[in-house]
């Protein structure tokens, strides 16, 4: 049964609050004020501990363990906003207080305005086109004028709709049926596209069949000037299989630094290492529940 808040309380004295839109928390926290009890008030910390984190206390403890190695990377960032963003990324994880996370967070996932400026040549890799619906957000960000885009994606279903996008944009979309990696090999791949989180495994799993996989520096020969990259885990393996690529040409990238707890300093170290120029930025985004 779906009522409102007042409703629902009148039913009932024996009820629970769950927040469960971190980023509009304090907005709906006021408005509950009126009807519900505080005590009986709760959020649910989606964006503080994802699923790698098992053990939130053995997490917090690598964290300060690292804490020489965070202090380098902020120390490379290139401007005061992404030291504010990373400061309350480190700091809400180990407080678990969401308030850090609400000062920084932004709704555009990938692309920023702030930070990305596109021209109309540009040559874009997407690695994790899932659906088609972040290529169409790309699309929209480059006002559709750009010289080509490179789509990795695996997953059967996604490749059935993202076709269909790339059909319909009519445009230079080269579609790679393959998942980016390291090498080009077969592994197997676990589908879970109603979720956009499928995945490559280890062994044979529930909806699991085999892919091909190759690197960007294999299949792309243009000069990239941007990456973007949100593929369940796989960045670090997908990253190696772009070096040429980075190192040649330094395409800006976004890269997805969540998935598993140690690519929030590997991945920045990877790329700091393989092109000593770089300059950093972080930016934390948000799906509203």
């Amino acid at each position: 049964m779906v009522c409102d808040i007042k409703k629902a309380i009148e039913l009932s004295n024996d009820y629970v609050v769950v927040i469960s839109a971190p980023k509009y928390r304090t907005e709906i926290r006021q408005q509950l004020k009126e009807y519900v009890d505080e005590e009986k008030n709760f959020d649910f910390e989606a964006e503080i501990y994802c699923s790698f984190i098992s053990d939130i206390e053995v997490y917090k403890k690598y964290l300060k363990s690292n804490w020489d190695r965070i202090e380098k990377i902020y120390n490379c960032l290139s401007d005061e906003k992404s030291k504010d963003v990373l400061e309350a990324f480190i700091m809400g994880r180990l407080t678990g207080n969401q308030d850090y996370f609400n000062k920084v967070m932004i709704d555009n996932q990938y692309y920023t305005d702030e930070l990305l400026k596109f021209s109309n040549q540009e040559v874009m890799v997407e690695i994790g086109s899932n659906n088609g619906e972040t290529l169409l957000k790309l699309l929209d960000i480059v006002n559709r004028k750009f010289k080509s885009v490179y789509c990795f994606e695996p997953d059967k279903e996604c490749i059935r709709a993202l076709r269909k996008v790339i059909e319909e944009e009519n445009g230079n979309i080269v579609l790679i049926e393959k998942g980016a990696w390291d090498k080009a090999t077969k592994l197997s791949f676990e589908s879970d596209s109603t979720n956009g989180a499928s995945q490559i495994v280890e062994g044979i799993k529930n909806n699991s069949y085999d892919i091909e996989t190759d690197t960007v520096d294999n299949c792309v020969s243009e000069m990239v000037s941007f990456i973007k990259m949100d593929i369940e885990g796989a960045e670090k393996k997908a990253l190696l299989g772009c070096e040429n690529t980075i190192k040649k040409y330094k395409p800006r990238l976004a890269i997805c630094i969540y998935h598993n707890k140690e690519d929030l300093l590997d991945i920045a170290e990877y790329v700091k290492c393989i092109v000593q120029s770089i300059k950093y930025t972080y930016v934390i985004t948000i799906m509203v529940l």
